[in-house]
């Protein structure tokens, strides 16, 4: 191994007077600046995935106390009913914290540069936006004030009238 660009570990290194040397072990080294090359665009594509993936469950999981807390402060707890397995009432008011970690995926997804060309490009997710926050809204307000099953079919049905004009 008379050739330093054989031995990889030392092939950057140099000489203070700048000439390789013959071996890669031999003398005092300096080690030359390396340009590190850019992350694949696949591996950015999964790390911003993650990022968002990550952001939304994060705020889902510290919302959750909070809304529980509101839930039962408001008094807004589910009836106990004979086929219920649970023996005391539970807080109502889980979509708040579902929604409100959505919301936070949604705003960390448009500042990244992968993501937010969906932002920028088409109307898709401010479509999105407002099906899922009217959905939302029915959500809560069938935990406030239970209501019926065609009511809440008929309100998910012109909410998705209202998503295909938009989309």
């Amino acid at each position: 191994l008379h050739d330093a660009s054989v031995v990889l570990p030392f092939a950057n290194l140099r000489r203070p007077t700048g000439e390789r040397p013959k071996t890669g072990i031999t003398g005092a080294l300096i080690a030359e600046p390396v340009a590190t090359p850019a992350p694949p665009t696949r591996v950015v594509q999964v790390r911003e995935y993650l990022l968002v993936l990550f952001v939304s469950a994060a705020v889902t999981y510290l919302s959750v106390p909070v809304v529980r807390w509101y839930a039962v402060r408001w008094n807004v707890m589910s009836e106990i009913r004979d086929r219920d397995v649970h023996d005391y009432p539970i807080p109502r008011l889980g979509g708040v914290a579902m929604f409100a970690g959505f919301l936070a995926g949604m705003l960390v997804a448009s500042q990244l540069s992968f993501v937010s060309d969906v932002f920028k490009e088409s109307q898709d997710a401010v479509a999105v936006l407002s099906a899922g926050a009217l959905i939302w809204l029915i959500g809560v307000a069938d935990d406030i004030w239970g209501l019926d099953s065609l009511t809440k079919a008929a309100g998910q049905g012109l909410l998705q009238r209202q998503y295909n004009q938009m989309a």
